[in-house]
């Protein structure tokens, strides 16, 4: 008995089975070469399913502090302080406004000389303020207080604030030379010091 091989069938049952065959081949194609993103013959790992391939700087990835790009924006971990609500900004502002009329009044008005009764109890209380200052200000630098800005600002302005006087108030001669001395060898130095303390970031450890 001969054994014939089978006719090779074309009817619609057959072309079914070869689109069937078909999808399967593509689909398996699909997973072995990726979802088009990956390289070619690559399985994605574990973990690379469903994540949103416009990478890690969109506008979806970014957590409070970071900008649009993914970057960290200087000073976010700073305490930022609120503007102060009510009249008081605007009352501080109308004042520094109000002495420019009044400088002009006093320096068309004050004599150039004055007699006064108190003159050693001012210069007393001013270097004592100066004294403290500088004191509060060494101690609190080498405590890393965060106090520290705020005493060495004030601390900058009394020491600025000496050597205008000591200059403008010093006679002729070698009183004025003296003050002059004082204020730019002694004076204004600590000033810039003091003032530099202020403006410097605080210590690490104070920050919140």
């Amino acid at each position: 008995m001969a054994l014939t091989a089978p006719r090779p069938s074309f009817g619609p049952l057959a072309l079914s089975a070869r689109r069937r065959t078909a999808r399967r081949t593509g689909l398996l194609v699909l997973l072995k070469g990726g979802s088009g993103h990956g390289a070619p013959g690559t399985v994605p790992g574990p973990g690379t399913a469903g994540t949103d391939t416009r990478g890690t700087t969109g506008r979806d990835t970014a957590g409070p502090g970071a900008s649009r790009r993914g970057t960290t924006r200087p000073g976010a971990s700073r305490r930022v302080l609120a503007a102060p609500a009510g009249l008081l900004p605007a009352v501080l502002v109308g004042c520094g406004a109000a002495l420019l009329p009044w400088m002009v009044v006093l320096a068309t008005t004050l004599p150039q000389t004055a007699e006064v009764s108190h003159w050693a109890t001012a210069w007393v209380g001013l270097d004592a303020l100066i004294a403290a200052g500088l004191l509060a200000t060494g101690a609190f630098l080498r405590k890393g207080d965060p106090r520290l800005p705020a005493v060495a600002a004030a601390t900058a302005t009394l020491l600025v604030t000496d050597a205008w006087f000591d200059i403008t108030t010093a006679p002729a001669g070698a009183g004025l030379a003296t003050a002059v001395a004082m204020a730019a060898c002694a004076e204004l130095p600590l000033a810039g010091a003091c003032a530099a303390l202020a403006l410097r970031t605080p210590p690490a450890r104070e920050r919140s």
